[in-house]
């Protein structure tokens, strides 16, 4: 089984999955260069964000989430741990002053727009009060515990970087995850929340959150049987998104 650093595909126990765009590489090339492949060709494309996914695309979403977490945790199984660049991510100690200072831009624009909405006076001191303790508690969640089950997340996982193949009928035929750029080795929540609640109809966010997350894990699980994962199920924690929610804090 190889997890592909394009994105490219996972082939395992008689089945394949395709994550994304392939790249082509040049033997012998005088200078460096990225080369992808152009998957509008294909006719993929990208959902609406402003509107948000319906259920559909979200469950398509999840069950591609699914296997590229399940196809990342067997690497890890049977290869070993992923290097430091993706152990850490961005999440170094050098890296903690750009952090803040861009993490501190994106509040005060985002509490210029909380004061718009009708009611903001009940919750927006207690936003305010997250601001100068949330780089360091997103630096605390991104510390990778070996007790749980940890995966590669996309890292970037919002409807921009997701697109959908559609037949003649408008039937989804494929997912495709783009945007390679700053996958983080660590617990599910990262893309499970990011996704979740940036890219879902807003309707959805809470109504069908619960739902959402079971349909997730039990996709989950069927793509590890698939992939002969060989550590005990119960290392998977159904119920670990309780106390990660700064991931959605994005």
């Amino acid at each position: 089984m190889t997890l592909c650093r394009d994105g490219g595909a996972v082939q395992g126990s008689g089945c394949r999955f395709d994550f994304g765009a392939r790249s082509y590489d040049f033997k012998g090339a005088k200078s460096d260069y990225v080369l992808l492949e152009d998957l509008s060709i294909k006719g993929f494309k990208n959902a609406n964000r402003l509107e948000g996914l319906d259920q559909t695309h979200t469950e398509r979403v999840l069950k591609k989430l699914a296997q590229w977490h399940a196809a990342s945790a067997v690497r890890v199984a049977t290869k070993g741990s992923y290097p430091e660049m993706l152990t850490m991510g961005f999440f170094k100690e050098e890296s903690k002053p750009m952090m803040t200072e861009m993490i501190n831009g994106m509040m005060a624009r985002f509490l210029k727009v909380c004061v718009t909405f009708e009611g903001h006076e009940e919750w927006i001191e207690q936003i305010k009060a997250l601001i100068p303790a949330s780089i360091d508690e997103m630096y605390k969640m991104a510390k990778i515990d070996p007790q749980e089950f940890n995966v590669l997340n996309h890292g970037d996982s919002w409807s921009n970087n997701i697109m959908f193949q559609y037949d003649a009928f408008g039937t989804i035929k494929e997912v495709y995850l783009v945007d390679y750029q700053i996958p983080k080795y660590g617990t599910v929540a990262q893309d499970l929340l990011y996704f979740l609640l940036s890219s879902t109809r807003l309707e959805d966010k809470l109504s069908k959150f619960d739902y959402y997350i079971k349909f997730y894990h039990d996709s989950l699980i069927e793509n590890l049987k698939i992939l002969k994962y060989t550590k005990p199920f119960a290392h998977v924690a159904k119920h670990s998104l309780g106390p990660i929610e700064i991931w959605s804090f994005r």
